[in-house]
């Protein structure tokens, strides 16, 4: 796997980090696994497969409706983000 540039620079996570191997749980069928360690995952996969499909089709998905999906995984990978650091600091 990559390592992460954030981590071993700086020694704090990076807002994906984890999400290698919770791909790699997922490809697995260990869905609980992947979740816990990178929860938005799934959402961020919907994403890259609509983003794919705007580019084949831009009918089927509008450039709108992308942004918004756009957004709302950028909320939850940075709740996720957050989340993390706050109970990384308490621990």
């Amino acid at each position: 796997m990559f390592p992460c540039a954030s981590k071993s620079f700086f020694n704090i996570d990076c807002p994906i980090c984890g999400f290698q191997r919770s791909l790699i749980f997922l490809l697995q069928g260990d869905f609980k696994k992947s979740f816990l360690m990178y929860p938005p995952l799934v959402p961020a996969c919907i994403l890259i497969v609509l983003f794919l499909i705007h580019l084949l089709n831009r009918q089927l998905v509008s450039r709108k409706k992308l942004n918004y999906f756009s957004a709302i995984v950028l909320v939850i990978i940075s709740v996720n983000y957050i989340t993390k650091m706050v109970f990384l600091k308490s621990v």
